[in-house]
């Protein structure tokens, strides 16, 4: 960040010529910068696929999903995969928080100009609450995304004091937010979220898959839940997510993976669409990704998720000469949190009905499963980790919260098969609750607002 909140001003530069809205925002030298004014202007904006558009795969790098030679680690990818010192150079910007930061200050200028629109008639104040709801969505999807990369996870229960990010709502160049603390974040997602879904009219699903509806409300609500160890709630807005929608996609007639938003918007399961494109890990690493070894033993050749993400040789399969990635929200994730709740609020065996839903519509010839009342709530987290791979960092999310429990903490291993010895050698060992599960915010940024405490590493 620089002085005068870098971000903001560069944003400015991108939203404007990126976006699908471009026609009609104008460029001021004022601290609002971009000025719609009318509720065709507010929908145009939430058209812009560039909201859905983003980039964490440092996150999943970080996670143990993955394996790849990142020995020569002065690049940012091999930083995080290798739990380096330092992930940036002194010159690298964080294109994870800057692009974030950057959707955000388009919901930040929606919002706080919708508000201000005084509506001529009732279509046109209902549409002005339905733009504001589903830029407050967004909001709130930005903000779980980057509390959970650069911040401590919610349940080291010291929510209260451990600095997350900066909580910026206002589009003012003269603004320096300091970071907030994770109770501050997440008590502010849960307050959008609850005020998106109490919207009269808002819909159940956008008009697209890029449009925030009731559903993804309801589903990020539960996701946000979760991570905060608020079991029944995190249940409650489940089970009124799947009341609304609960189509599930049998993965049995794919031969890929739908992870672009195109694939997305023909995926029945997809509540909010939201993707990842990285072209230079593929120059960089193309064909050296591979399926980790603790991923590994939980994938069978029957599963059909192993089949469409890894290749014979275990290699993690590219598109188009690059990698895509499905961050969105979906069915199977809310299935999976309702699962997880039913286990740990002492009723397991409703939990066994969900999974085996799911499994029959990502595994050749399932069968139900039977397996102890004890065993469930661990069954559900294999299934999760099967499920929700490479999306956002939500194995690194899962990882954070789940060391605070002895029986599910572990260590995070990287190692390289050395030729010369004909073994494996092992480089480093992240132990739980390590400092440096938190992603170090780039020194750019701190270097340029003092206010921005860096992460401990």
């Amino acid at each position: 960040m620089k002085t005068k909140h870098y971000f903001i001003i560069l944003s400015l530069v991108i939203i404007y010529t990126i976006s699908s809205c471009q026609k009609f925002l104008d460029i001021m030298p004022s601290t609002g910068n971009v000025n719609p004014s009318t509720l065709k202007d507010f929908q145009e904006m939430l058209n812009s696929d560039s909201i859905a558009r983003c980039n964490f795969i440092l996150a999943d790098l970080m996670a143990d999903d993955l394996s790849f030679p990142a020995l020569a680690r002065n690049e940012y990818y091999g930083n995080a995969y290798m739990y380096a010192q330092h992930i940036w150079g002194p010159g690298e910007m964080d294109f994870m928080y800057k692009s974030a930061y950057e959707r955000i200050l388009q919901m930040n200028i929606l919002i706080l100009k919708a508000a201000e629109v005084k509506p001529k008639n009732e279509d046109e104040q209902k549409g002005l609450a339905i733009a504001i709801a589903q830029a407050k969505v967004n909001r709130a999807w930005y903000f779980l995304q980057l509390a959970n990369i650069y911040g401590q996870d919610y349940t080291s229960g010291k929510a209260a004091t451990e600095l997350a990010i900066p909580i910026s709502l206002i589009p003012d160049a003269s603004v320096k937010p300091k970071r907030g603390t994770v109770q501050e974040v997440y008590t502010l997602i849960i307050k959008e979220l609850n005020e998106a879904i109490a919207t009269e009219d808002f819909p159940v699903m956008g008009n697209t898959i890029i449009h925030p509806g009731k559903a993804s409300a309801l589903a990020l609500l539960s996701r946000t839940h979760l991570l905060m160890g608020n079991y029944a709630e995190a249940l409650k807005s489940a089970d009124e997510c799947l009341a609304l929608k609960s189509s599930l996609l049998n993965y049995q007639t794919l031969t890929a993976a739908p992870l672009n938003l195109l694939d997305q918007s023909r995926n029945p399961e997809v509540l909010l669409g939201k993707t990842g494109v990285d072209h230079d890990l593929n120059l960089t690493y193309s064909f050296r990704i591979q399926i980790s070894k603790s991923l590994d033993s939980l994938l069978t050749s029957s599963d059909f998720r192993r089949r469409i993400n890894f290749d014979y040789y275990d290699v993690f399969a590219n598109q188009d000469g690059k990698y895509n990635f499905n961050y969105s929200i979906a069915v199977p994730e809310v299935m999976l949190i309702k699962a997880e709740c039913l286990a740990r609020t002492g009723k397991p065996k409703e939990a066994l009905p969900v999974l085996n839903l799911l499994r029959k519509n990502r595994i050749e010839n399932s069968t139900d499963l039977v397996i102890a009342d004890d065993e469930i709530l661990k069954t559900v987290l294999e299934e999760r980790r099967r499920e929700l791979f490479c999306h956002g960092g939500l194995r690194l999310f899962d990882l954070k919260r789940l060391n605070r429990e002895e029986r599910f903490s572990k260590n995070i291993v990287r190692s390289f098969y050395d030729n010369y010895n004909y073994q494996d050698t092992t480089v480093a060992i992240i132990k739980p609750n390590s400092p440096r599960y938190l992603m170090e915010i780039a020194p750019l940024i701190t270097n340029n607002n003092p206010d921005i405490k860096p992460n401990p590493r």
